[in-house]
């Protein structure tokens, strides 16, 4: 969708694989899954700058008061 001029908002979904991801990634940890979704979203559209919306609360989030 063109958003203004050159800009575009694209919104794609997408499933981290567990052998392409970094050793350091658990996919079974919700923050480790979505920075694992994001990264493999950034290499498919690497010249593309990234802008991330969730409604999904983090823990950690919830956790602090924030």
């Amino acid at each position: 969708m063109k958003v203004a001029g050159d800009v575009h908002a694209i919104f794609e979904y997408i499933e981290p694989r567990s052998d392409a991801r970094p050793d350091w990634l658990d996919l079974t940890v919700p923050e480790d899954w979505f920075i694992a979704s994001t990264l493999l979203l950034q290499s498919r559209h690497p010249a593309s700058a990234w802008f991330v919306a969730t409604s999904s609360p983090s823990p950690r989030w919830l956790s602090s008061g924030a």
